[in-house]
């Protein structure tokens, strides 16, 4: 069994002052401002002159930032909250702003809680006595006239703090955390002073690293394990009768005193392959692309695309059963070609399957025109569905169910496709590969849309994309979480890996994978259960190539850790 550590988090003796019956401490991280975006920019080698008006101004959110924002009254409305202090910093005050608006609240701006370069060096044990005026002896802080009927200025709080960013002398990291720690401290005896001995649930609104530090203080832990806090991502910690706080959420998750986290203790799966018949080598035939495999009463089926090109831009979805998994008869095509002048005339490919509300629905990408020599696809994903997994199949009205994105900075703004399918808390999570205006397939990303009913609508999620990387996309339910398996496609850190996200969204590395699957469709007998028992598929389908004298078929993979 891999180390763990749980995450039972208890106060230590810098909040043994705060002793109170069941106060609730909550903090949320403003959404994402143009600052956070600035070196995305940089790499990307666009000139700063034709840069969007937000990036790099951290008064300003990106479109994803205004779209976390729009979020977070819903989001802080399922609580309720007798005190709300915020950063000066505008980000931070434009975060909870709509909330405030909405519930009528006013809250109080803390200094203190500005952003400040706080690691876990904030938690050693002998670091010097600041030598300067830290607290109170930075800008004065302001409000324009138009916020001050939801916010005010506390009154000894009219100036910021200073640390010496400039420091690079001899000991300068030990003097800018302990002047990082005399900042939280104070913010901790603050609490002690106003909601000691209460059950009060107070709101802070800050910053990632400044709220990491508040974190980190009063539990003591430097929180290797978990992370960082996403934009918007909220995380709270409540004291136990014993007078002991325990971290209950962290980006927006519930954390039960059970639930531990992986060390950085990587494991390994490999993965073995072998030739199937029926959906095997034929010369001049093209299979490529499966589904992933379901199982209806005795039968095994899988769905792909067949054709002539090894790419498969000509090509058609088929399908084929088996008893075994590894002698399959091929039944017949399942899907043809779009009619003339719709979107997806060119081919249908890429196939994926999902079962739900006793009906069959084929997830299918599909391109608008002809393979040609110069050809650029523009793949858009559409559904088809069934009651029978034999069809017939009926293509949906509202098709495209997911296409590219309209602003060309996204992701996924030149193509989508490849769509893989888990139910999850009751709603349907489409996961996705995209492609942005510009970027090379070496470049593809994943992306999450979640719908209420399988015919969609399916939106996309705002924190798009959740993992950076991957061409194909294999994704599977895995305890109360989801893990993906990641090819040879990617950043170098993830790459033919399994990666696991608690949330679904925010993903980190478990496993390293020997000889993975290319475009694997795996057995997931959970996949749409919503059961909470997934666990790494132990089989699937993939894509075999031999070089140019032999278009791709299908064979199996089976993977033992």
């Amino acid at each position: 069994m891999k180390p763990t550590i749980l995450l039972t988090l208890l106060v230590s003796t810098l909040l043994s002052s705060i002793a109170s019956a069941g106060l609730k401490i909550y903090y949320i991280r403003h959404a994402e401002g143009g600052h956070n975006v600035k070196k995305e920019w940089q790499a990307k080698g666009v000139p700063e002159s034709e840069w969007p008006s937000y990036v790099g101004n951290p008064n300003m959110f990106t479109p994803l930032g205004l779209t976390q924002q729009a979020a977070v009254p819903a989001k802080l409305k399922k609580y309720e909250f007798d005190f709300i202090a915020s950063s000066p910093m505008w980000r931070c005050r434009h975060t909870i702003l709509p909330y405030l608006k909405e519930v009528g609240a006013k809250g109080e701006i803390w200094p203190e809680l500005s952003e400040q370069p706080a690691s876990t060096r904030i938690l050693k044990k002998d670091l010097p006595k600041p030598l300067v005026p830290i607290l109170g002896a930075g800008k004065k802080v302001g409000l324009p006239d138009n916020e001050l009927e939801y916010f005010s200025i506390r009154e000894d709080g009219t100036h910021r703090f200073i640390i010496n960013r400039g420091d690079k002398g001899p000991g300068a990291a030990d003097r800018s955390a302990a002047a990082a720690r005399m900042v939280i401290q104070d913010v901790l005896d603050r609490v002690q002073t106003r909601f000691g001995g209460t059950d009060k649930s107070i709101l802070f609104s800050g910053h990632g690293s400044s709220g990491m530090a508040v974190l980190r203080m009063l539990t003591q832990d430097p929180l290797d394990g978990i992370g960082g806090i996403a934009n918007t991502g909220m995380w709270m910690v409540e004291e136990q009768e014993n007078g002991e706080f325990k971290l209950m959420m962290f980006n927006d998750l519930p954390v039960e005193p059970s639930v531990s986290l992986p060390q950085t203790e990587i494991g390994k799966v490999t993965v073995s392959q072998s030739a199937l018949k029926g959906i095997g080598v034929e010369k001049g035939v093209m299979r490529r692309d499966p589904s992933d495999v379901i199982k209806v009463g005795d039968l095994y089926y899988v769905w792909y695309s067949k054709g002539h090109l090894s790419h498969g831009y000509d090509a058609t979805v088929w399908y084929a059963t088996s008893l075994d998994g590894k002698d399959w008869q091929e039944k017949g095509m399942a899907l043809a070609k779009g009619a003339a002048g719709s979107w997806d005339v060119g081919s249908v490919f890429t196939p994926n399957i999902m079962v739900a509300e006793d009906r069959y629905w084929l997830f299918y990408s599909a391109t608008s025109k002809e393979y040609f020599k110069g050809f650029g696809p523009d793949s858009k994903i559409g559904i088809a569905v069934s009651d029978s997994p034999d069809g017939p199949w009926e293509r949906l009205p509202t098709n495209p169910a997911l296409k590219n994105s309209d602003n060309p900075a996204d992701f996924d703004s030149h193509l989508v496709d490849d769509a893989c399918l888990i139910v999850r808390d009751g709603k349907y999570w489409f996961y996705y590969k995209g492609r942005q205006l510009g970027k090379s397939p070496a470049e593809t990303q994943m992306g999450l849309a979640i719908a209420e009913k399988p015919e969609g609508p399916y939106v996309k999620h705002p924190e798009n994309p959740v993992i950076p990387g991957n061409h194909e996309v294999m994704v599977w339910p895995q305890g109360k979480g989801v893990a993906a398996m990641i090819g040879k496609v990617g950043p170098a850190e993830i790459v033919e890996s399994i990666l696991y996200a608690p949330d679904g969204i925010h993903f980190s590395k478990t496993h390293d994978v020997v000889r993975g699957p290319v475009g694997g469709g795996a057995y997931r007998p959970e996949a749409f259960a919503d059961s909470a028992k997934g666990k790494i598929p132990e089989w699937g389908v993939g894509i075999r190539t031999r070089g140019r004298s032999q278009l791709p078929c299908i064979h199996r993979f089976d993977v033992s850790e």
